[in-house]
């Protein structure tokens, strides 16, 4: 199941890196579970200038399944990134928000959503 899972999120992560490929930055997450926690997940990201590849901000977050995580980073060229991300309860769809601001006004939002697991066919 969790090499399934794995799997599964790195489409998550293919997902995610296209989306900011507009936005003068790039994101990478990397959503695995957390061994250390039963039905815990750790996500981590890592935001870059495109221009000169420079990570602005590198945020980490614990969360359990069926609770969303959510973190704030803030960088010393002003840009502050918002992140949640969320794995439902029955490790089925994960979920992933960020929005980039910069002197407080939205520079870049992108919103993902996949399902982990197939249906059951007979």
């Amino acid at each position: 199941m969790k090499r399934v899972l794995t799997m599964l999120l790195g489409l998550l992560l293919a997902a995610v890196a296209a989306v900011a490929a507009g936005s003068g930055y790039s994101i990478e997450l990397d959503l695995q579970p957390f061994d250390e926690l039963d039905n815990a997940f750790v996500a981590e990201a890592k935001v870059s200038e495109l221009a000169t590849g420079q990570v602005v901000a590198a945020p980490r977050i614990v969360f359990l399944g069926g609770e969303e995580g959510r973190v704030q980073s803030g960088s010393l060229e002003g840009l502050l990134v918002e992140i949640s991300v969320g794995v439902d309860e029955a490790g089925e769809t994960a979920s992933y928000v960020a929005e980039l601001r910069q002197a407080g006004e939205l520079v870049h939002a992108q919103h993902v959503r996949v399902r982990l697991s197939a249906a059951a066919t007979p």
